[in-house]
């Protein structure tokens, strides 16, 4: 079943499983499906619908901040694919079709070939 992983930000390591719900909410609000308290998130932020065959799609509800997809500014209802980093406000989020066990095996399995934000070690010149 498909699940969004939080891989970086203030909800880092949670995972929402989209499986039980046709429409999901994600927003700053405490009526929104997902809840993620982040100030650069709006209360009411994205939303992300399942089709009839099974598929997603992200819905930008007017945010302030916007949202972006696998780098780029969304204007338009953006079907989702395995794999997608969806980014709102400070948090990183990675829509998976894998179905996880728990948000640790959901972390690893994401991550794995990928990496996120990692900060590079120069060594100054000897």
């Amino acid at each position: 079943m498909a699940c969004l992983v939080v891989v970086e930000g203030p909800a880092t390591g949670t995972l929402f499983g989209l499986f039980a719900h046709k429409l999901v909410d994600v927003g700053r609000d405490e009526e929104c499906t997902f809840q993620i308290i982040d100030p650069l998130i709006s209360r009411h932020h994205l939303q992300i619908r399942a089709e009839s065959d099974g598929k997603h799609v992200a819905i930008d509800l007017r945010s302030a901040n916007g949202v972006q997809i696998n780098g780029v500014d969304m204007v338009v209802e953006t079907l989702l694919k395995a794999g997608d980093e969806i980014v709102i406000g400070n948090s990183r989020i990675v829509y998976s079709t894998t179905d996880y066990p728990d948000a640790k095996s959901a972390m690893i399995g994401v991550r794995s070939g990928r990496q996120y934000r990692a900060s590079t070690m120069m060594r100054p010149p000897s």
